[in-house]
């Protein structure tokens, strides 16, 4: 009870000075031992709006010029901490209720950052987002169990979007408009993605799925400008890494089934890579090493395995396995504008 009225009177003096420097705070607070610490400092505006129900919940915010934030929180153990600091800042909190472990802690700097933040209904909720820059925005929203983000935007006109269940994701982005979206499901606990973007105009799109058994890993790594990779991995203990150094490099994949694997780097510029891989057991192992190298490879076998490495420029490989049993191909391609086409299975 005493905590309660103490952040009613903060919230008080708040809305006291608002005719002075246009600083505003409303909060409301229902329950046992909440806690709300605001603290505002505005040349012009300044707000807060904050909405408690429950027990052992807890808000604190700094906001300095032109920020606006709104809470909300229901339920038992849920907790947000929110800093901005100058330019046109927006953070929106929301975060359900019954279950426990909701955390939130949100830091943004610079000139207008956005932020939307959900988490509704589960357990070990927790979202660490860190924004600074300019004009960056990030949507994530977390449902159910287990889900974890943690992510880093650093430059101007970044944005990433997140949706989230049962599922645990980092999303680290450096330069200028680099964007990111990401969907994850991971039946039973089990999915994870971890995406970094390092230069300028980099663009990553993940979705992966759940089940059989779950457990999928997605690794993706940009270094450089102007690469693009589109992964859905529909997980089964599945497992993707990848990584594009260089500028204009491009991914497009599809993966899925059980134990199946991909592990591939790009280095260099302008090359490309499409690949498809189903059912039980297979694995690929790819590498380009040049300037404008393409990669094709159409895997449905069984515990099959596909190896492709290029080194140097205008090289062209194209693999097929359909429906076989322990197929395996391996090629490799040294100098310039070099040829190769396997096909094998039923």
């Amino acid at each position: 009870m005493r905590r309660t009225l103490l952040a009613a009177a903060i919230g008080f003096g708040i809305m006291g000075k608002a005719f002075a420097d246009e600083t505003t705070a409303d909060i409301v607070q229902v329950g046992d031992q909440n806690a709300v610490t605001v603290t505002q400092t505005s040349v012009s505006y300044s707000g807060a709006y904050t909405l408690q129900s429950g027990n052992n919940q807890e808000i604190t915010l700094n906001q300095t010029g032109y920020s606006y934030f709104k809470g909300t929180q229901y339920g038992v153990d849920n907790q947000a901490t929110v800093n901005q600091n100058g330019g046109s800042n927006v953070a929106e909190v929301y975060q359900a209720s019954e279950e426990r472990a909701h955390f939130v802690t949100l830091d943004q700097r610079g000139t207008a950052n956005s932020a939307y933040l959900t988490q509704a209904d589960g357990n070990s909720n927790y979202i660490n987002l860190e924004q600074n820059g300019f004009a960056n925005s990030s949507n994530v929203n977390q449902t159910w169990e287990g889900s974890s983000y943690v992510g880093t935007q650093v430059g101007e006109f970044n944005s990433a979007t997140t949706n989230q269940s049962g599922a645990s994701a980092n999303v680290d982005q450096a330069g200028n408009r680099n964007e990111t979206t990401l969907y994850q499901e991971g039946y039973g606990f089990g999915a994870h993605v971890s995406v970094s973007q390092a230069g300028d105009s980099n663009s990553a799109n993940v979705a992966q799925f759940g089940n059989r058994y779950s457990a999928g890993t997605v690794i993706l790594s940009q270094n450089g400008d102007d690469n693009r990779a589109n992964v859905n991995e529909m997980s089964g203990m599945g497992s993707f890494t990848f990584s594009q150094t260089g500028n204009g490099n491009e991914l497009d994949a599809e993966h899925g089934g059980r134990s199946t694997s991909v592990n591939g780097t790009q280095g260099g510029d302008n090359n490309i890579i499409t690949l498809t891989q189903d059912l039980d057991g297979s694995s690929m192992t790819l590498a380009q090493k040049g300037v404008s190298n393409e990669i094709e490879i159409n895997q449905a076998a069984y515990n099959s395995f596909a190896g492709v490495t290029q080194t140097g420029n205008d090289n062209f490989a194209n693999v097929t396995q359909a429906y076989g049993w322990n197929d395996s191909a391996m090629i490799t391609q040294n100098g310039n504008s070099n040829s190769a086409t396997l096909m094998q299975g039923q």
